[in-house]
């Protein structure tokens, strides 16, 4: 995956992107080889462990994400400057 990341940041972007995205990839090969390096570690456990509890905040999480793209879906539609402040402070 990490490889077609990088074939993709070569082939098909420039400036600020390439840029956004090879720190993802630099974030990504440091978590992989955190994980990886020695997968019976107390830390690989942990993770694999907390797993099932972040699998059950995916609903809550999508439905957040959902209503905050909504808001801000709103906010670049409105023309006034001071809705457009009210509703960032909601």
């Amino acid at each position: 995956m990490i490889a077609r990341l990088e074939d993709y940041k070569s082939s098909c972007l420039k400036d600020r992107s390439k840029q956004t995205v090879a720190i993802i990839i630099y974030s990504m090969k440091n978590v992989v080889g955190t994980y990886c390096r020695n997968p019976n570690s107390k830390r690989t456990t942990e993770l694999i462990n907390s797993a099932s509890c972040a699998n059950e905040a995916t609903t809550e999480y999508a439905r957040c994400n959902s209503e905050y793209i909504d808001l801000l879906l709103a906010v670049e539609n409105s023309k006034d400057a001071k809705q457009q402040l009210v509703q960032l402070c909601w």
